[in-house]
């Protein structure tokens, strides 16, 4: 008797959960905000990763020993931006190979959100609408961080449209992120911090509306160069510090801030409970 007590004991740990008939159910205990905190250090390692090689020389598609004082980012945008640390070889080739630690991460994250905001409709904590968004969005966010690996298919030397088509539909899908969890605390009336209902509202949506400003510009800009009608002259150094800015005032609002709201979530949301059988 003492015996089955233990295996069941055992098994509630490893989240077998027996059913009716013979087959056990397979109970997982899951944060989405957990997959999003690991895969946004995966990104900061990949980018440790990245810089390290880089800093041991890299070369251009013809062996030649790159200067990244004129890497092609340079010639096309005006500056080097982080993506410059992985454009070269050996670095693209072994950043490639770290990449799917973040990028499977962040799908993981992306699908569990989807099934939190359906769980969150139907326990009536949110509005038809905000569901129905998610709904909408969901597959789009989805295939649009996927096509993120195209930084890599295409190398910035050889195709830099190729090359920059997948951060543009990164910068999509971030923003569109954001906006689901502005409107999901605010439809949930979270007390993000302890300041109170009405200060989370302000305090979610002024960082929004600095992020999607910043988002809408910086797309803008991007795909003027692409097109080759820039909105900017790279020959002017002042324009050139205005994107530069631009450019890392948007990392910190889509790859910084966003690790610690993982983080808070993680902490004070409810798990979700998954039975598989």
């Amino acid at each position: 008797m003492a015996g089955n007590q233990s295996a069941a004991k055992n098994d509630e740990k490893e989240g077998l959960v027996p059913s009716g008939d013979s087959s056990p159910k397979i109970s997982l205990d899951l944060h989405p905000d957990a997959f999003r905190a690991f895969a946004y250090l995966s990104f900061y390692a990949m980018v440790l990763l990245a810089m390290f090689v880089t800093s041991k020389g890299v070369v251009d598609r013809d062996g030649n020993p790159v200067d990244l004082s004129n890497s092609v980012l340079v010639q096309v945008f005006g500056f080097n931006n982080i993506c410059v640390q992985w454009d070269y070889t050996p670095s693209r080739q072994i950043t490639a190979l770290f990449y799917p630690v973040f990028e499977y991460s962040f799908a993981v994250f992306l699908v569990l959100s989807y099934v939190y905001v359906k769980k969150c409709y139907l326990m009536h904590e949110i509005p038809k609408w905000l569901w129905r968004f998610e709904q909408v969005t969901f597959p789009i966010k989805l295939v649009l961080f996927a096509w993120v690996r195209m930084i890599f298919v295409y190398p910035a030397e050889e195709n830099i449209v190729g090359h920059t088509l997948g951060f543009l539909g990164l910068q999509i899908a971030v923003a569109l992120i954001a906006l689901e969890n502005v409107m999901l605390a605010n439809a949930r009336k979270e007390d993000y911090f302890h300041l109170g209902r009405k200060a989370t509202r302000v305090l979610s949506w002024t960082y929004y509306f600095v992020l999607l400003p910043a988002t809408i510009l910086k797309f803008s800009i991007d795909v003027g160069f692409l097109i080759k009608k820039p909105l900017v002259n790279i020959q002017d150094p002042v324009q050139v510090i205005f994107v530069h800015s631009l450019d890392k005032i948007w990392m910190i609002f889509a790859a910084i801030l966003p690790f610690f709201f993982a983080i808070y979530q993680y902490k004070t949301e409810p798990h979700l409970k998954i039975k598989i059988q």
